[in-house]
């Protein structure tokens, strides 16, 4: 809902829908029915950042200097790194993780740690393996495709006849 598209549609009050908290604290009480803006798993680069900064200005806002300035360091590493677009998938993976776990229990972020090192090789291992089962499925697709062809005639030897050859002889 970071979106720069999402957050002009929650200022005018677009066609926003709601829907009621069934749990919690704050059972009855309702909340942005959240169907109605893109997923974050359908986010191109540019939304990607565009919700980003608004991340990081709703975190500089609302965290400590020391939560903020981990997440500005995190959302910098990013921006340094020269293979971002084509690790895309790894470093938005990660990200949603550290998302997700900083609403559960919020915590200042070091990029330089162990941890946030091993979490961002794994979301690269993680894309790279689903990238290579994709492409496997792609070939195995094609592989199907071309065997299902149907095949030339075969001469008796067991060689395709050419269709030249059968017209000239229709001739």
């Amino acid at each position: 809902m970071l979106t720069t598209t999402a957050l002009a549609k929650i200022c005018s009050n677009d066609n926003l829908r709601y829907c009621k908290i069934p749990f919690g604290n704050s059972v009855g009480n309702q909340s942005l029915d959240k169907s109605t803006f893109p997923t974050e798993d359908s986010f191109t680069e540019t939304m990607f950042f565009q919700s980003y900064r608004n991340w990081l200005t709703v975190i500089k806002m609302t965290a400590t200097p020391e939560v903020a300035v981990g997440w500005y360091e995190h959302h910098s590493r990013m921006l340094h790194d020269e293979c971002f677009s084509t690790s895309f998938k790894a470093w938005h993976d990660m990200d949603k993780k550290l998302h997700t776990q900083f609403i559960t229990r919020p915590f200042p972020i070091d990029p330089d740690s162990p941890t946030y090192i091993q979490l961002l090789e794994r979301s690269h291992m993680d894309s790279f393996l689903a990238h290579a089962k994709k492409a496997q499925h792609t070939f195995k697709l094609q592989h199907v495709a071309c065997t299902n062809l149907p095949r030339p005639a075969q001469q008796e030897n067991g060689s395709p006849t050419s269709q030249r050859r059968t017209l000239r002889l229709l001739s």
